[in-house]
């Protein structure tokens, strides 16, 4: 009779120890892929987490045309349409585009959404030093 209950007691032991551990495991679950202790998640882990990661173009200014990096497309506006291309813009020369200044952006959305903050950190001259201008008194 004892080992009968000595099975009951021990499996009673263990089965409570399981119990215990639900909310542990639970709580687990809940938690961010970045980690608990940290409060402010960088960008590129709020991506990640939200399934979209941050694509990097690269920025014709001169002529407001984008190029994706890695899949090498171009985005351009042409009237009110955006267009997604292989190809720059048919009125654009390819090594005039490649040669012209450039910026590297991580844009988060796609560049339609995000041209104007784009353009208007980087105008069409960003690229030339401002003028030096003196006074003599």
């Amino acid at each position: 009779m004892k080992p009968k209950a000595h099975r009951i007691s021990s499996g009673c032991c263990v089965g409570g120890a399981l119990l215990a551990l639900i909310p542990l495991m639970t709580g687990c679950a809940d938690s961010p892929p970045w980690g608990a202790w940290s409060k402010s998640p960088s960008p590129a882990q709020i991506a990640a987490v939200m399934g979209r990661r941050p694509e990097t173009f690269i920025y014709f200014s001169r002529y407001e045309v984008y190029q994706n990096e890695r899949t090498k497309e171009y985005v351009y506006q042409d009237g009110h349409w955006w267009i997604h291309s292989p190809l720059p813009p048919v009125t654009i020369d390819p090594a005039t585009l490649k040669q012209s200044p450039a910026v590297i952006v991580p844009l988060q959305e796609s560049p339609e959404k995000a041209h104007a903050k784009t353009r208007a950190a980087y105008p069409s001259d960003w690229d030339k030093a401002p003028a030096v201008v003196a006074s003599v008194p």
